[in-house]
Parts: structure tokens; sequence; C-alpha cells
């Protein structure tokens, strides 16, 4: 009963997706080269994130 009321409630669960993004911000001594840019973050680029690549 255990298994069949789990299976139950997990067949109505139904997936989100989200939109993710990533900040690159730059800091320098002489203001002028600083940037801060707004990036796309694909799945690859997630792996990478969680591995610390």
């Amino acid at each position: 009963m255990d298994d069949y009321m789990f299976r139950h409630y997990v067949n109505e669960c139904r997936t989100v997706d989200e939109v993710t993004s990533y900040l690159e911000i730059f800091n320098y001594s002489d203001p002028f080269y600083n940037s801060c840019e707004e990036h796309a973050l694909t799945g690859d680029e997630f792996d990478n994130f969680l591995n610390r690549r």
C-alpha cells in the first residue's frame, strides 16, 4: 500500500522549467574596467558549476 501511495503522489508531480542565469562581475581598482554581465545558464554550464570546473 505504501508503494502504491508513493507512486500515486509521484505521478501527480509535474516539472516546472525555470529560466536560470548567472552574473559575471569584475571589479578593478580603475572603475573604467569594471563590468557586470548577465548570461543564460545552460545545462552543461550548470554541471560545471556543480563540479566547480
